[in-house]
């Protein structure tokens, strides 16, 4: 990524995923791909793989996303991505191209992803036509993998049309499924800009005993804002001792100073992608004739998918990034950002012939993967503080 002719480094991102197959539906689509081979332009039959595996860790369901640039057969020069071979391996099948019909081949090798629910392939021709689907049920036990991939972030419009929200994404590059550990997990780890640490609140304005964490992440085509979670205190294990940790060992907001970062700091942070339930509760009877002490009112609750952070590094003052420079690309995505608005409205609009109302864009795009209670308290600024800098 270039800005202002400054050339600032693609940030270390990177998750796994460690577990068995819950369930899938992938679609294997042909395409062409206009490719920069010998000086010229040639137009090429390629093939891309797109939908979700879910992969069943520590009794969360972590869904994963396969995406056209990730598994595009062929890359812009013409050579072949490994990405796509790798992942039809893995889906069972060894991938040939007929120079005569000049379409792929596919051939069945191996039983595949064995589901622990149920997974489907569906194989597309360039037309879009549907061309074969192969539906795979569970014979035998599930099978293990070690899926790697990247934080990423899905955009869509929200419910009234006003604006964009995001969805936290996890695109494939690779499923092994031999020599994969024993212990499920999944974990990430990610490097940035901290860009804001603010308390969690509730829906009744009260604080939930968690932060909420901005990072902007420097990638090949800009920068992303993801919303990790911090809990009030946890258990790591360090040098074999168990170590309990707080959120305020990272950031005490009154001892900013002494605090291990703050925002503006260019950190590594790691943690896991789990699961955490809300709403849960079971009410006393407050009836004046009870039996063995009153029927309780259970309320289960629901369970979020969350990046929750564990530990971090901090960046050593050589590969730390400038602000100022940051600043600029966070201000490059504000644009970007407000034409994708645009240009969906638009989809949205013809799809629907103008019969929805829709709100005008909305500087500053919501995210979709802020605090199931409601998030911080509303702040004027998008960057939130109400200082010019994003970074305080």
């Amino acid at each position: 990524m270039t800005i202002n002719d400054v050339e600032v480094r693609q940030a270390e991102n990177n998750e796994v995923t460690v577990g068995v197959v819950s369930e899938y539906d992938i679609r294997v689509a042909e395409c062409t791909r206009d490719c920069e081979i010998d000086g010229e332009t040639k137009r090429i039959n390629s093939a891309w793989i797109g939908g979700s595996i879910i992969i069943e860790a520590n009794g969360n369901a972590i869904r994963h996303s396969f995406r056209y640039l990730d598994t595009i057969r062929h890359k812009k020069n013409g050579d072949e991505n490994k990405v796509f071979k790798g992942l039809m391996t893995a889906l069972g099948y060894d991938v040939e191209f007929n120079s005569q019909t000049k379409k792929l081949v596919y051939n069945k090798t191996s039983e595949g992803l064995i589901p622990k629910v149920e997974g489907k392939i569906t194989f597309v021709d360039v037309n879009k036509n549907v061309v074969n689907t192969e539906e795979i049920k569970r014979t035998g036990e599930p099978t293990r993998v070690k899926v790697s991939s990247k934080l990423s972030l899905n955009e869509a419009l929200n419910k009234d049309q006003s604006d964009l929200v995001f969805y936290n994404e996890l695109p494939v590059s690779y499923i092994s499924t031999t020599n994969v550990p024993d212990t499920d997990s999944a974990m990430f780890t990610v490097e940035g800009v901290i860009k804001d640490i603010v308390d969690e609140y509730d829906n009744n304005g009260g604080t939930t005993g968690r932060y909420l964490i901005d990072l902007v992440v420097p990638n090949y085509f800009g920068v992303d804002v993801f919303n990790f979670v911090m809990l009030d205190k946890w258990t790591n294990v360090v040098d074999g001792e168990d170590i309990e940790v707080t959120k305020e060992m990272f950031y005490n907001a009154t001892d900013e100073a002494n605090s291990f970062c703050k925002a503006g700091d260019t950190v590594k942070l790691s943690g896991d992608i789990e699961g955490h339930s809300f709403g849960s509760v079971a009410t006393v009877s407050d009836a004046k004739k009870t039996f063995g002490g009153g029927a309780k009112n259970v309320k289960s609750g629901f369970t979020r998918i969350e990046w929750t952070i564990k530990a971090a590094d901090f960046v050593e003052d050589s590969e730390q990034y400038d602000t100022e420079i940051i600043t600029k690309a966070l201000e490059e995505r504000e644009i970007i950002l407000d034409n994708h608005y645009k240009q969906r409205l638009e989809d949205y609009n013809t799809m629907n012939a103008g019969k929805t109302e829709t709100k005008p864009s909305v500087k500053g795009s919501a995210n979709g993967g802020t605090s199931p209670f409601g998030g911080s308290t509303p702040k004027s600024s998008p960057f939130g503080n109400g200082k010019k800098s994003p970074f305080g």
